[in-house]
């Protein structure tokens, strides 16, 4: 058997034509057994299935039909986490294994994806409105009409977008408290600090203007009894005593005068340092065959140092200047005091005969000093 021959005439039946349905124009067998009219319907029975048409005369059978288990065009709700699962079935009068089926979700995938039944599942779909198009085509690829299928994931409950704006809202206020608690507390520390460190530069007034009114005045007095005991004295080993305690009180008033200087909370600027070794440096080579030659550039720089550290700078630099005096057989001596970014630079330089530090440097308490309160004050 070939299918099913059909005479088609024309022209007042002057004119024919024969015409030929087999299984490449739609019928699912060409083994045909009978073809029976009802109406306007022809069924066409074949060892693979009845096929049904209006119109022998045109040889292509229907596109396929796509059906679904739903209403398509229909909302659809789905809960995220959970599969959504879709089901349609083509109908078609040619051979159902044939029928291929195609579905796209739009806006989401650019292409088309084939698979040989109607079922559709998506496992993990993101919360959001979605519409999936299916098509249906037979062997020929005639396509079916398309169904859509307009459906909507819900997000779970600490999914949603009021939720979400809350936690983030609350994060930003938690955070914000946690930070202004932290700079509370910081400047709580500093406030004490700023108190602590006003506490301590009162008392250093209070000691510093004591130390000045009670024993610098008594030193003073004990220093001018003296000078005026040893004017009047004419014995020779009794002035040479009293020249000898007046020489150590003195050393004693100056020691006090250091004391009282490195106490005074006024002098806590580098300007100040640098104007008091200037003066010092002075009185160390006043009554010395050396020029001196002082360079300081920190007068209008306001920076502070404690007091400590000012009374270690003014001791290092003092006993450079003594061994200058005493050992460099030097006719000019070069004192400079700069601040470079925040930090203090002293070069001490003459044109004497030197030594080499390498040699003496464990056999003189001057450099062992100058070493040491150079560490003290990490210094370079």
């Amino acid at each position: 058997a070939n299918g099913v021959s059909i005479i088609s005439f024309y022209n007042h039946y002057q004119n024919y034509r024969i015409s030929l349905l087999n299984t490449s124009n739609g019928l699912p067998s060409d083994n045909v057994a009978d073809v029976v009219q009802n109406g306007h319907d022809y069924y066409i029975a074949t060892d693979q299935g009845i096929a049904v048409t209006q119109n022998l005369g045109n040889t292509a059978l229907p596109k396929p039909v796509l059906i679904n288990d739903g209403i398509p065009g229909t909302q659809n709700s789905f809960t995220y986490g959970r599969p959504v699962v879709f089901n349609c079935v083509a109908l078609s009068y040619k051979s159902m294994g044939k029928i291929q089926y195609r579905f796209r979700l739009k806006g989401v995938d650019k292409n088309w994806s084939v698979a040989p039944s109607g079922e559709k599942r998506f496992d993990l779909l993101p919360p959001g409105n979605y519409e999936l198009e299916a098509l249906a085509a037979d062997r020929f690829n005639q396509l079916s009409q398309p169904l859509i299928f307009k459906f909507d994931v819900m997000p779970l409950w600490y999914q949603q977008l009021w939720l979400q704006v809350l936690a983030v809202l609350s994060a930003i206020i938690i955070a914000f408290l946690l930070v202004r608690k932290y700079y509370q507390s910081i400047i709580g520390l500093q406030k004490k600090d700023y108190e602590n460190a006003l506490a301590l530069q009162r008392e250093r007034q209070r000691i510093s203007s004591e130390v000045h009114d009670d024993l610098g005045a008594s030193i003073s007095g004990i220093k001018l009894r003296t000078e005026l005991l040893s004017r009047k004295t004419a014995d020779q080993p009794a002035f040479k005593e009293i020249d000898a305690i007046h020489e150590a009180i003195t050393d004693i008033s100056t020691q006090v005068r250091l004391i009282i200087w490195s106490l005074d909370a006024e002098n806590d600027e580098v300007s100040n340092l640098a104007g008091f070794i200037h003066k010092q440096a002075i009185k160390i080579f006043e009554y010395s065959n050396i020029d001196l030659h002082v360079n300081a550039s920190v007068s209008e720089t306001p920076v502070t140092i404690s007091g400590e550290k000012r009374r270690q700078v003014y001791l290092l630099v003092k006993e450079v200047l003594n061994n200058i005096v005493k050992h460099s057989e030097a006719q000019n001596a070069f004192l400079e005091i700069n601040l470079y970014k925040n930090r203090l630079q002293i070069s001490i330089r003459d044109d004497g005969r030197g030594f080499d530090p390498d040699v003496r440097k464990h056999e003189t308490m001057g450099i062992r000093n100058i070493h040491t309160r150079a560490k003290r004050l990490n210094a370079e």
